[in-house]
């Protein structure tokens, strides 16, 4: 059959599927990029929105002062949504 597609099957694309380990890199590469990102990329969609703003208020406020401060801020908002997208809690919860 000369005609057929070279397209594969949609079943065939389900199954390729990233791994936890290069899901999580994903998100951390984002998270560089964007703040909040990897909320986003994990689906939840107002958290990484929130991340976002908060991100930009606190840099915002602080960085014609405090730079170093804003820059730390900027860091523990990061790694917050990091934290939340992979473990499905916020830094300051326990267990």
């Amino acid at each position: 059959m000369a005609n057929e597609s070279k397209i594969p099957h949609q079943e065939v694309l389900q199954g390729a599927a990233m791994t936890p380990q290069a899901l999580n890199t994903a998100k951390l590469a984002g998270e560089v990029l964007v703040p909040g990102a990897s909320e986003l990329i994990a689906g939840n969609i107002g958290s990484g929105v929130g991340h976002f703003l908060l991100n930009g208020l606190v840099v915002a406020a602080l960085a014609p002062s405090l730079p170093l401060v804003a820059a730390l801020a900027s860091i523990a908002v990061r790694t917050n949504s990091y934290s939340s997208s992979t473990r499905g809690r916020f830094l300051w919860q326990k267990g």
